[in-house]
C-alpha cells in the first residue's frame, strides 16, 4: 500500500517447510518506488517468523531474462535445477484457446 492505495500485490502459496511466489503485479505508475522488493522482503520475513525455510521464486519466461535477474537478486546462490511439466485436461479446450492466440497474434508459435 502507498497512501492507502495498492500498489503491489501477490498470490503466494504456504506451508510449514515452503512458501511458493506465484503470481504477481505492480502498478505501473509506481514501479519506481520499488514495491515488490518491499513484498517478497515482507514476505520472506513472515515466512521466517512462522519457521518457514524456504522460498521459491520460480523463474522467468525464458532462460535468464530480466524476470529472472529480479528473483535472482534476492539469492545469488539460490539457482535449483528444475523440471516442467505439460498435461492437458482438457484437449479441446486448450486447442480452442491456442487458436484464438494464434489468431490474435500471427507469430505465435503453436509449437
Amino acid at each position: 500500500m502507498h497512501e492507502g492505495k495498492a500498489v503491489a500485490g501477490s498470490i503466494m502459496y504456504y506451508n510449514e517447510r515452503f512458501i511458493h511466489y506465484h503470481l504477481a503485479g505492480t502498478h505501473t505508475e509506481y514501479r519506481k518506488l520499488s514495491p515488490s522488493n518491499l513484498l517478497l522482503y515482507e514476505v520472506a520475513c513472515w515466512a521466517s517468523e512462522r519457521g518457514i525455510k524456504q522460498f521459491h521464486l520460480g523463474g522467468g519466461m525464458a532462460p535468464d531474462d530480466g524476470l529472472f535477474g529480479f528473483k535472482k537478486q534476492f539469492n545469488k546462490n539460490g539457482r535449483k535445477p528444475f523440471v516442467v511439466g505439460r498435461t492437458i485436461f482438457d484437449k479441446k479446450t486448450y486447442d480452442n484457446l491456442m487458436n484464438i492466440r494464434k489468431n490474435l497474434d500471427s507469430e505465435f508459435d503453436m509449437e
